[in-house]
Parts: structure tokens; sequence; C-alpha cells
């Protein structure tokens, strides 16, 4: 069994045949008691570098609706995926799921909608070359496809529908 840590982050490199999880020092001035992550995602920039194991130039960004996935797509830049719509436990355990309304959306790193309806938005991703993300409902069974455009907002190209066996 794993033992989730608050405030603290590991990497693990798969090209190390060790697999040994390294902790990642986080900067002295990271307010870790109130550091809580739920999704991640590492950016990767042009020329193919990544962070060391040293967490830089990270700054915190607290907003209510930022719930569940994110996806980092610059240096300063992400899309985060809300699976709910009420602040309140309750109200999200029982409301949102007898009424069964598709409440979640996408938000970017302004923290405004660019895409909604979707009944538990989970997990999300961008494709190689940068221009479409991918966002999985889970309750619908389903992964958008969504085009990026300039200025962050995200247009619907197509929905793929996932069939369990």
């Amino acid at each position: 069994h794993y033992k989730l840590l608050p405030g603290k982050i590991f990497v693990l490199d798969l090209n190390d045949s060790r697999m040994k999880p390294v902790e990642l020092r986080m900067p002295r001035n990271f307010d870790l008691e109130t550091f809580n992550p739920h999704g991640i995602s590492l950016y990767t920039d042009p020329s193919g570098k990544t962070p060391d194991n040293l967490m830089r130039g990270c700054t915190p960004v607290t907003h209510k609706s930022l719930v569940n996935d994110i996806l980092a797509v610059g240096v300063d830049s992400f899309y985060a995926t809300n699976d709910h719509y009420f602040e309140n436990q309750f109200l999200q355990s029982y409301v949102e799921i007898l009424l069964f309304q598709p409440w979640g959306n996408v938000v970017p790193t302004e923290v405004k909608e660019v895409s909604q309806g979707y009944y538990f938005a989970n997990g999300i991703n961008m494709s190689p070359d940068k221009r479409h993300i991918y966002v999985a409902d889970l309750f619908d069974h389903n992964v958008h496809v969504l085009e990026r455009k300039e200025d962050n907002t995200l247009t619907r190209v197509k929905v793929n529908d996932l069939i369990f066996q």
C-alpha cells in the first residue's frame, strides 16, 4: 500500500532500470500546507527540456473551480477539468448524481469556461502536434476532441464513444 503524503510530489524516471521514485524539491517560499495536488502535468519546452528534481517557476493558482485534472500547455499556461458544478460536498455527492446534468467544464489559465457540457470531465491531454485537446467524460463514456485556438478557447471537433466489454 502507498501512503499519500501531503505537500510532496515524486518523480519516476521510466528510462532508469532501478525505477526508484525521487522526491521533487519545492522552492523555499512554496506553501506546502495548502498544497494538495489531484491532477499533475509536466510541460516539455520545444527543445525537449523538462525540469530537474527542483520544482521551479511554479506559480500556484487557487480557484474554487480547479478540482480535477490539469494539462500544462506552456511555461505559465494550462487547462483544467472540473468534474463538479457545486462546491458543497453534499450537493456534489447527491444532487449532481441524482440530476445527472452535464455541468462539468474545462478552464484555461485565465480560469474562464472554454468548454462545457460534460457529465464528469475527468482526464485531459493534448495531441502531439499541440492543436487538439482531449477530454475524457467518465460518466458519458466518451472522449471529446477539441481544437485549441490562439486565445485558449476550444472548439469541439468530435466525440469518440468508448465501448466497455
